[in-house]
């Protein structure tokens, strides 16, 4: 009888045992979703404008000097940031200003260097694929608020190269692909002062080769500002990258991080 009452109890023990225990867990791996290279993944950049100053008329020629009537006392917006850290580059400060006519889109650039990583051989006759191995203006813009991943890329280099194309920012690998058959019909011009260790870039862009709305003060667009600057250093460091709104990565094709250019009557 005493063993009876003894294996009771120990049943009993081992029911609420049982009990207790976590449900097994599955031996295989949910499927995961893949996740796209796009800006989406980051949190969004506080609001940030950038003013962009109407003009009566286009100029007669692109001359990338800030002292010139179309562009003296226009006041811009600073390339002053590292990418991904934030951190101030006072060396690297850069000033890019803007302005817009009836047709046209401009921007300045003031760039000063520490030293020039160039090609040997520059063309400025047509486009120069990777242009941002060398030393580069990049302007990313766009007027698709629906789609945020949809925007231009445009480059200048301190010697007139330039490259323009269409970007999607949810390709796995975003302007390695064919982006760059696309040509906005622009114009630019660059300006290289070795003595002041400065270089200058302007750009002409027509609005309506992206933007199908009509030209007026009030509009707005999404766009970024950065430069790469100097030679590949050895691994794992890597070449100086600013930006107007740090990405915080070295990645620059992240749309949240945008702030907004807007064209006004005066500022």
């Amino acid at each position: 009888m005493r063993i009876l009452s003894l294996l009771l109890v120990l049943l009993c023990v081992a029911v609420a045992s049982a009990q207790q225990q976590p449900p097994a867990q599955p031996t295989t791996k949910p499927n995961l979703v893949a996740q796209t290279p796009s800006a989406d993944r980051a949190p969004a950049q506080p609001s940030a404008t950038f003013p962009s100053v109407y003009a009566a008329s286009d100029p007669a020629a692109l001359t990338a000097n800030p002292d010139s009537p179309f562009w003296k006392d226009i006041k811009g917006v600073w390339i002053e940031r590292r990418i991904d850290t934030s951190e101030p580059a006072p060396q690297l400060r850069s000033e890019v200003r803007s302005r817009w006519t009836a047709s046209h889109l401009y921007f300045l650039c003031v760039c000063p260097y520490e030293q020039l990583n160039l090609r040997p051989n520059p063309q400025t006759g047509s486009d120069t694929n990777q242009l941002w191995e060398t030393d580069v203006l990049e302007v990313y813009i766009g007027s698709n608020f629906d789609d945020i991943t949809k925007y231009l890329e445009l480059q200048v280099s301190p010697q007139g190269e330039h490259l323009d194309g269409t970007i999607d920012a949810t390709v796995p690998r975003v302007g390695i692909g064919n982006e760059w058959v696309w040509e906005s019909g622009w114009k630019t011009k660059a300006r290289l002062d070795r003595e002041k260790k400065v270089w200058y870039a302007e750009i002409q862009l027509p609005i309506a080769s992206f933007d199908p709305r009509p030209v007026k003060a009030g509009n707005e667009f999404r766009i970024n500002l950065y430069r790469l600057q100097g030679p590949h250093p050895p691994a794992p460091a890597r070449r100086d990258f600013v930006a107007w709104l740090p990405t915080g990565e070295y990645q620059p094709h992240r749309p949240l991080k945008f702030g907004r250019l807007k064209l006004v009557e005066r500022q």
